[in-house]
């Protein structure tokens, strides 16, 4: 199973950045996560390929839910 998360850094003042992350997904497949990762960059940038702006990112990450580790 992958959790697809997309990740948004916001700079504030000082030199600290915010943090904002939020799943966008789950899917069986590592492919199917990628893929959609891909249309998500297309969908909100018109972005083809998976590319994101600077401060912004999607990530597949491997994820064990509980029935998996019962």
């Amino acid at each position: 199973m992958f959790s697809l998360i997309f990740i948004l850094l916001q700079p504030q003042p000082m030199g600290e950045t915010t943090i904002m992350a939020d799943e966008i997904g789950q899917f069986k497949s590592f492919t199917e996560c990628f893929m959609a990762r891909e249309s998500l960059s297309a969908a909100l940038f018109g972005m083809p390929e998976g590319y994101y702006p600077p401060n912004m990112q999607a990530v597949c990450i491997p994820l064990i839910t509980l029935e998996e580790e019962s």
